[in-house]
Parts: structure tokens; sequence; C-alpha cells
């Protein structure tokens, strides 16, 4: 089955969950990083899938890097192995 959670209600939706890959439209994307609940991703990895490689790692270390028992890992699923850095 499948469980729906609002919005406004990430903090219950990030509960028991290890991964969290962050596929949102690039215009939202720095807004998403920023809304979400630092607490509740306290030994978490969290996946990027942007397409970009500088824009999305930044704004991952902007809002989560700081936090030490958080794992980031951006992935740019469309950049080739001679393009990423």
């Amino acid at each position: 089955g499948v469980t729906y959670y609002n919005p406004y209600e990430m903090s219950s939706f990030l509960n028991g969950l290890d991964v969290i890959v962050l596929a949102v439209p690039l215009v939202d994307f720095e807004e998403t990083v920023a809304s979400l609940p630092h607490q509740k991703l306290r030994g978490k990895l969290v996946v990027e899938v942007c397409p970009l490689c500088v824009h999305p790692k930044t704004v991952m270390q902007r809002y989560l890097g700081p936090h030490k028992d958080i794992d980031l890992l951006c992935t740019h699923p469309m950049v080739g192995p001679s393009n990423s850095e």
C-alpha cells in the first residue's frame, strides 16, 4: 500500500527513512532544501539528482553541510564522467 503525507507533515514522512532523494524542479530546489527539518535528517543520507553540478551542491552545503550528522550525496545523473568534478 501507499501512505499519503500532507506537505506540512514532513517530519512524519521522514520517520524510518535512511535515504532521502531530492528530485524537484531546479527552480524549487533551494526552497525545498531550506524547508527540510534538519533535526529529522540526523543519521540520514540526502541525495540530489539535479541535472546541474555546482548549484545543487552549493545549496546542500549551505543548508545541510553545517549539520555533520547528515550525509550528502550529489549525483548529477546527466553529467558524464569527463564533465563532473
